[in-house]
C-alpha cells in the first residue's frame, strides 16, 4: 500500500493528473523497495528480529503488485482514442 500511495501522491493520481514527479514510477517503486531493505538490514543488525530473503521478496511482490494496479488505472483512465499510451512507466 505504501508503494501506491507514493505513486499517488507524487507521480499520477485520479482526477487530479501528474504530479510532481509524472514520469517517476518505477523510480517510487525502487525507492520503496530499498526501504524495505534498508528495514531488514537493521533488523538483522539490532537484534529486533532476523531480517530474510523471504521478507525481502514478499516486500518486492506487494511493490510489484501495487505498481502494475496503479499503472493499469493509470493507463485506463489516460488512454488516448489512438491507443499510443503503452509505455511501462507512462
Amino acid at each position: 500500500m505504501l508503494t501506491v500511495f507514493f505513486l499517488m501522491a507524487a507521480v499520477w493520481r485520479p482526477g487530479r493528473g501528474d504530479g510532481w514527479f509524472p514520469n517517476g514510477g518505477l523510480t517510487v517503486a525502487a525507492v520503496v523497495l530499498m526501504v524495505g531493505v534498508g528495514i531488514e538490514v537493521a533488523q538483522s543488525s539490532w537484534n529486533i528480529e532476523v531480517g530474510s530473503l523471504e521478507d525481502i521478496a514478499a516486500d518486492a511482490a506487494g511493490i510489484a503488485i501495487g505498481w502494475l494496479g496503479w499503472w493499469w488505472v493509470r493507463r485506463r483512465l489516460t488512454h488516448s482514442e489512438d491507443g499510443t499510451s503503452d509505455s511501462l512507466d507512462p
